[in-house]
C-alpha cells in the first residue's frame, strides 16, 4: 500500500515537485499558559508571509473542512505556527489523503485560537485530576495495538501483538 501510494504521489506532483516547499519534519515548541508543547508537523509551505501546514494521512476516512476545523492536532498546529511564524498573514491547515489524493483545508480565527486553548487547557487539567485520584477507564480503540501500556490495561488480558513484528 506504501509503495503505491509513494508512486501515485510521484505521479502527481514529480519529477519536478515545485511546491513551495518551506520546512519538512518541523519540530516547533509552544506555550499555553504554564505547559510547554512540542509539536512535529509533516510540512510547511510557504507563499509569501502565508504559510500552508500539510499533515499526510495515509487512513481511509476523510474529515470534513468543519470536522477538520474541531480536530485538536490541527488546532494544536495552527498555534504552534502562530507562536513561532509571528509575522504570517495567515495560516491554512491541511490533510492530504494519500489515498485518494484529496486536500481538506481549514483555517482558525483569533476566536477559534481562544476556545482551543481553552479546551487544551481544560483537557489537561482533567488529566491532571484523573492522575491525582488514579482514575483512568480504559477504553479500547483502534490504537491499542500501539500503546505502552497494554500489560497495565484492564481491557487487555493477552499479549500486545506489536511486541512481535520484527
Amino acid at each position: 500500500m506504501g509503495m503505491k501510494f509513494l508512486i501515485e504521489y510521484y505521479n502527481k506532483f514529480g519529477p519536478n515537485f515545485n511546491q513551495p516547499v518551506y520546512k519538512v519534519e518541523e519540530r516547533l515548541k509552544f506555550k499555553i499558559k504554564d505547559y510547554q508543547f512540542i509539536s512535529v508537523l509533516d510540512r510547511i509551505d510557504q507563499i509569501n508571509s502565508e504559510f500552508i501546514v500539510l499533515d499526510y494521512k495515509t487512513g481511509k476516512r476523510e474529515l470534513s473542512e468543519s470536522s477538520l476545523k474541531g480536530d485538536m492536532q490541527m488546532g494544536i498546529y495552527h498555534l504552534a505556527m502562530k507562536s513561532n511564524f509571528k509575522n504570517s498573514d495567515q495560516i491554512s491547515l491541511s490533510h492530504y489523503y494519500l489515498r485518494s489524493g484529496n486536500q481538506v483545508s481549514t483555517s482558525f480565527s483569533e476566536d477559534d485560537e481562544i476556545e482551543l486553548e481553552g479546551n487544551i487547557v481544560n483537557s489537561i487539567e482533567q488529566i491532571n485530576v484523573a492522575i491525582e485520584e488514579d482514575d483512568f477507564e480504559a477504553r479500547e480503540s483502534n490504537l491499542c495495538n500501539w500503546c505502552y501500556y497494554w500489560k497495565e490495561c484492564d481491557a487487555k488480558n493477552t499479549a500486545n501483538p506489536s511486541n512481535y513484528i520484527k
